[in-house]
């Protein structure tokens, strides 16, 4: 039985960054949710902590999750979140027990 990945990146935005971030983010979003074996793309941002934002996101299997880590608009979208970042993203794979 095949099962799919889902995977949790957190990343933390300058203070003075977030609308820039988020422009970025708004133009990801659609573009990722319309990858073969994307079933779920979800960002959220932290109510308490609004620099602090989570994707959660669902895919197929590891050749899915693999093309999207390689896809144009996520290095696009990566070049330029990278300088607003206050430091690397930490991203967790996981899958369902």
């Amino acid at each position: 039985m095949n099962q799919t990945l889902k995977v949790i990146a957190r990343l933390q935005v300058q203070d003075n960054q977030v609308e820039a971030a988020l422009v970025v983010f708004q133009k990801l979003l659609p573009q990722v949710r319309q990858e073969q074996g994307c079933i779920s793309y979800v960002l959220l941002q932290n109510a308490a902590q609004p620099t602090h934002f989570t994707f959660v996101e669902e895919w197929r299997d590891e050749t899915a999750l693999a093309n999207h880590m390689k896809a144009e608009p996520l290095t696009t979208a990566f070049t330029v979140l990278m300088p607003l970042l206050v430091a690397e993203p930490e991203v967790q794979t996981c899958i369902e027990v």
